[in-house]
């Protein structure tokens, strides 16, 4: 009985760790695919790096893209080591890249009539995040009006609505990955507003701020009409709620 156990619990084992080779790999920039547990390293003022199974390096000027527990990660075209993490899947794929950076605090003294005083600002870190997509599995692009204007040529409506954005300032960027997905999509803003029981005020808001909803909101949306395998056509307006 306990060498049966024992055998069972081998193979789950083997199991497990073959499913983990399967979904963890290395796509060379020579266009070689290793399999194996990858582990990125970034460490203050050095360039990442990765390993394979806990001892082989390799450096990122030599892969193009990778896949690992975090999920998959991809080059930015013209770029030695910027990686991507992509966010969906579809005819055009969603990357995002979030950065943080610290800012010293600083102080300053100077004179009263009661003597000298300092006063202290403290340091802050602070975050920014880059949206970055590509076609057809093909480079993966900064997601701005000229990339996006070539990549959805072959889409009147969502070309319409990507003008529209953009007269509206709202490609500055700017549209978070949510908001790709909208243009690709179609939808107008006042749709959108409809879809999610926003008011007329709350749209003129928006357009007069000439700014998007809230991630959360484009994010919410974006798992409802999120970029499938196709475009989505243009949806007819819904009736949207009188605002009290």
């Amino acid at each position: 009985m306990k060498l049966l156990t024992t055998i069972i619990l081998t193979c789950i084992i083997c199991s497990t760790l073959t499913a983990q080779t399967d979904s963890s790999y290395i796509l060379l920039s020579s266009g070689g695919r290793i399999a194996g547990k990858v582990d990125m390293h970034q460490t203050f003022l050095r360039t990442p790096y990765l390993t394979l199974n806990d001892s082989i390096k390799y450096t990122l000027e030599n892969v193009q893209a990778f896949q690992n527990s975090e999920g998959y990660f991809g080059k930015v075209a013209g770029t030695k080591t910027s990686m991507v993490l992509r966010m969906s899947q579809g005819k055009l794929d969603l990357y995002r890249a979030t950065q943080s950076s610290w800012t010293a605090g600083h102080s300053y003294s100077f004179s009263t009539p009661g003597g000298m005083q300092t006063v202290s600002t403290p340091g802050s870190f602070n975050t920014s995040t880059a949206e970055y997509f590509s076609k057809n599995g093909g480079d993966i692009l900064d997601a701005d009006y000229g990339n996006l204007k070539v990549a959805l040529a072959d889409n009147p409506a969502s070309m319409r609505h990507l003008n529209t954005y953009r007269t509206l300032n709202y490609v500055q960027w700017g549209l978070a990955g949510g908001g790709v997905a909208l243009i690709a999509g179609g939808l107008t803003l006042k749709q959108v507003a409809a879809m999610i029981g926003y008011t007329w005020i709350a749209v003129a808001r928006w357009e007069k701020n000439k700014c998007l909803p809230k991630p959360s909101v484009l994010l919410h949306l974006r798992n409802i009409y999120g970029v499938g395998e196709d475009w989505l056509p243009v949806p007819s307006a819904p009736q949207l709620k009188k605002s009290a």
